[in-house]
């Protein structure tokens, strides 16, 4: 962290600050910016262990997804009727999980838009699909 903040100040100083590599000390408390690396580490991989869990709980839940009615119809003794009013619900759900799909879909396409748009040169690159 002192070698960054060396380097900062010599940058800061070849392009014109005076006294920057004293000051950088002054500004950039290396206690605090030890402590928000640390914190930053700790909730990325926070974030990243629930995405992992979140992925292999859709994984499971999508392999298990073709076998559902099968084991709905053992487990409850479905007669025909039963069976037609879950097959009824199942293509509701279904439904519901694409229009929610779309819906955030919109959503997030919407939000994007609405970033990109609020101070033009700000942002260098507000097209999602480009490749950075």
């Amino acid at each position: 962290m002192i070698l960054l903040l060396d380097q900062l100040g010599n940058w800061l100083e070849s392009v014109g600050v005076d006294n920057a590599s004293e000051a950088v000390y002054d500004i950039f408390d290396p206690a605090v910016l030890t402590i928000l690396v640390s914190m930053t580490l700790t909730n990325v991989s926070g974030i990243f262990g629930t995405g992992l869990l979140v992925l292999l709980a859709v994984i499971f839940m999508l392999s298990e997804a073709p076998t559902l009615l099968n084991k709905l119809r053992v487990a409850f003794s479905l007669t025909e009727d039963g069976e037609a009013r879950l097959i009824r619900v199942l293509s509701a759900v279904n439904q519901y999980m694409g229009i929610k799909i779309l819906t955030s879909l919109a959503t997030a396409v919407h939000g994007e838009l609405r970033v990109c748009s609020m101070k033009p040169g700000v942002f260098q690159s507000c097209n999602p699909w480009n490749s950075v």
